[in-house]
C-alpha cells in the first residue's frame, strides 16, 4: 500500500513525528510531494518527490482532464472540462 502527502511550503514544526510515525509502518510506502525539501532524516519507506505546485498542477491536470483552479487548506478546487 502506498500514501501520498502532498505540502507546497514550510513544513510545521511537528514533521519529525510524521516522519516518526510514517517509518513505524514499515509495511506502507509513503510518497512526499513538496517544494520544499526535507531537512529530517527519512525512514526507508518514506520517497521524497520535489515539484513545484505549478509542475503537480500540470501533472494533475494531465491525468484526470480537468482543470485545477487552485490548491489551499479546503483541498484542490477543480473544473472538469
Amino acid at each position: 500500500m502506498g500514501l501520498v502527502t502532498i505540502r507546497f511550503g514550510s513544513w510545521p514544526t511537528y514533521i519529525p513525528l510524521v516522519l516518526q510515525t510514517f517509518g513505524a509502518n514499515a509495511n506502507i510506502s509513503f510518497h512526499i510531494f513538496s517544494d520544499t525539501r526535507l531537512a529530517w532524516p527519512l525512514p526507508s519507506n518514506v520517497r521524497e518527490h520535489p515539484m513545484t505546485i505549478a509542475e503537480f498542477l500540470g501533472l494533475a491536470r494531465a491525468k484526470i482532464g480537468a482543470t485545477l483552479t487552485s490548491m489551499d487548506n479546503g483541498g484542490v478546487h477543480a473544473v472538469h472540462h
